[in-house]
């Protein structure tokens, strides 16, 4: 489980395909010097197991390999030499929850339609290909997995506020409009809709 609070961003160095498919990806972060052997890490909001870490390359450097099921549910298609990703280790039985549950089970992407601002705060605008029952006026979501709050829905269009230090510590500080994120719905929105859709049958 995560909480949908970026830790670090990481810098993709190169991305290789492997036997079957399989795409392997080097990322250079602070977090990698404390990274372990099949550590689950969100990375923009996708739970991957580090399959290669600091003592086996580079400092502060660390590998996965992502499958193809992955690739096809996220903006993994985008990631590029240089591109950043949000980072967030799993979250500590003992830890504090201070955004969200976040599985790091991405639903779906968004484009990014909109980017404009609100005194300090920056206001993104994203557009699903159609409208959800899992969004809800000031409930929450996790995009590119960052814990944010939602408002300004309008069928499938939707926006997201960012305060000034989520902005200067998140990939969103490099975000232009036209790009993708990953979207996971909460959780517990997700399983009241399935319940519900089946007392109705």
């Amino acid at each position: 489980m995560f909480t949908g609070l970026v830790e670090a961003v990481g810098t993709v160095l190169d991305i290789s395909m492997q036997e079957e498919g399989y795409s392997f990806v080097r990322i250079k972060s602070p977090l990698g010097p404390q990274l372990q052997h099949n550590q689950s890490v969100a990375h923009q909001g996708i739970c991957l197991s580090v399959s290669k870490t600091s003592k086996e390359n580079t400092p502060e450097e660390h590998g996965l390999t992502l499958l193809e099921e992955t690739k096809k549910r996220t903006n993994f298609a985008d990631w590029r030499r240089g591109s950043k990703l949000n980072l967030e280790r799993a979250l500590p039985v003992s830890g504090r929850w201070e955004g969200h549950i976040v599985q790091g089970h991405v639903d779906t992407v968004a484009d990014c339609v909109k980017i404009s601002r609100e005194g300090r705060d920056r206001i993104y605008t994203f557009s699903l290909k159609e409208a959800s029952p899992f969004l809800i006026e000031k409930g929450s979501v996790a995009l590119n997995g960052i814990s944010l709050t939602v408002f300004g829905i309008q069928e499938n269009i939707f926006s997201v506020a960012l305060i000034p230090h989520s902005f200067q510590h998140t990939h969103f500080l490099h975000m232009k409009k036209g790009d993708r994120v990953n979207v996971e719905f909460d959780m517990v929105g997700k399983y009241i809709v399935q319940t519900l859709a089946k007392r109705i049958k």
